[in-house]
């Protein structure tokens, strides 16, 4: 047989956090609203998490030819033609 759970999981170091494992409020929709790099960031640690806890890796996506291309004409020209050399710092 499986072990039934259940969690509740709180965002860690966040005030309305605090209130609610004090319990100074019975409401727990006391969290103020996020922008969208916050709440990405949020999503990010989240899965991070959900990955230590099942050791898992997260799959790191290939780029396309049309990306792999774009990142290489905008490096060095290893043709020589058309453009300054690079200087050596």
């Amino acid at each position: 047989k499986y072990w039934r759970s259940r969690f509740f999981l709180l965002p860690l170091n966040n005030p309305a956090t605090k209130k609610i494992i004090d319990k100074e409020t019975t409401r727990c929709d006391i969290y103020e609203e996020r922008t969208t790099a916050q709440l990405k960031e949020l999503i990010n640690g989240f899965i991070k998490f959900l990955e230590t806890m099942n050791k898992i890796k997260r799959v790191t996506q290939r780029k396309s030819k049309t990306e792999t291309a774009a990142a290489a004409n905008t490096g060095t020209n290893a043709s020589g033609s058309g453009g300054e050399s690079p200087r050596k710092l």
